[in-house]
């Protein structure tokens, strides 16, 4: 068997290993251990299948050789790692193993890490199918867009490349994380209203949570009181602000003394969107934040009794 076609040859000798040195043998039985003299084998590779044939049936065989092959070279998965062994035999195993994992395979193949393998990994859309799999092979070296997991263990392949991914996941649901508002609750703080409107500029303490700028404001009985959009500390901008801080913020829609007071409460307002995406990233919030979440919820529902559900 042949990567793209059926290698034929004839067999010009065949040895056995006797004693470190090879001797002449004049046939091969059955689980027997030879080495073979032929012409046109320089693109042979380990593991192929080997089939003896005679002119009458050769084009049979060389289907019936060339669709065992194909068999485990595959390109059938729209999207998927690359993958690369040694052999057919471990290529075999290999993707025995990625398949139980439920890692997605677009092309498997025999051979060396190749330029070409990392070019078509790295046209993959999904991140986590940028990566090239190989066992016992060589490998060109790291690319910059593409993850390349290359060992001589078969099973530390698919463990590393599990790490890898669950990495990546993390990585990517801190970064949604980042562009969501987080929950809060601040107090208005006595003597500190430096403006009473257009916008209200006020001082507030974080008693828990974070706010950030552009953080949707609402009362304790759940009024929307729009958005923040300056936070200072000190004199100086920021663009967060964490539990225990007193900071000065703007709100542009309220008016302090008519719809906000000193020493009043103020929350996150969540838009139900925001409030499920949240709650599907908890893990990665504090106690007070899921806590928060829960109050706010509370809040809500007394209004809509459905809300983030």
């Amino acid at each position: 068997g042949g990567l793209k076609e059926p290698i034929v040859t004839k067999v010009k000798g065949l040895f056995k290993v006797e004693n470190k040195k090879l001797e002449n043998a004049s046939k091969a039985e059955a689980a027997a251990y030879v080495k073979i003299s032929a012409i046109n084998i320089e693109d042979v590779i380990a593991g192929m299948p080997l089939i003896v044939s005679n002119k009458k049936d050769l084009e049979e065989k060389k289907k019936a050789i060339q669709k065992e092959v194909t068999q485990v070279l595959i390109e059938t998965d729209n999207e998927g790692v690359i993958v690369k062994a040694d052999s057919l035999g471990s290529l075999e195993a290999l993707i025995g193993l990625l398949k139980e994992n439920n890692i997605l395979i677009k092309k498997a193949s025999i051979g060396d890490i190749s330029k070409k393998d990392i070019t078509e990994a790295s046209a993959e859309r999904n991140k986590l199918h940028k990566a090239v799999l190989g066992f016992n092979v060589k490998s060109v070296s790291e690319a910059k867009d593409v993850r390349i997991i290359n060992k001589n263990i078969i099973y530390k392949i698919v463990e590393d490349y599990k790490k890898w991914e669950e990495t990546e996941n993390k990585k990517t649901e801190a970064k949604a994380l980042e562009e969501l508002p987080r929950p809060f609750n601040a107090r208005l703080l006595t003597g500190c209203i430096f403006r009473q409107s257009n916008p209200a500029v006020v001082g507030v303490e974080v008693l828990n949570g974070m706010i950030k700028i552009d953080s949707k404001v609402m009362n304790e009985s759940g009024k929307p009181l729009g958005e923040i959009k300056t936070i200072q500390l000190d004199g100086e901008n920021k663009k967060e602000s964490k539990k225990g801080e007193q900071i000065a913020i703007a709100l542009p829609k309220v008016t302090i003394g008519r719809n906000l007071f000193e020493n009043e409460i103020i929350l996150s307002d969540f838009t139900e969107e925001e409030f499920r995406k949240l709650r599907e990233m908890k893990e990665y919030l504090n106690e007070d934040e899921i806590n928060l979440l829960k109050l706010i919820a509370t809040i809500k529902r007394k209004q809509d009794k459905l809300w983030g559900i």
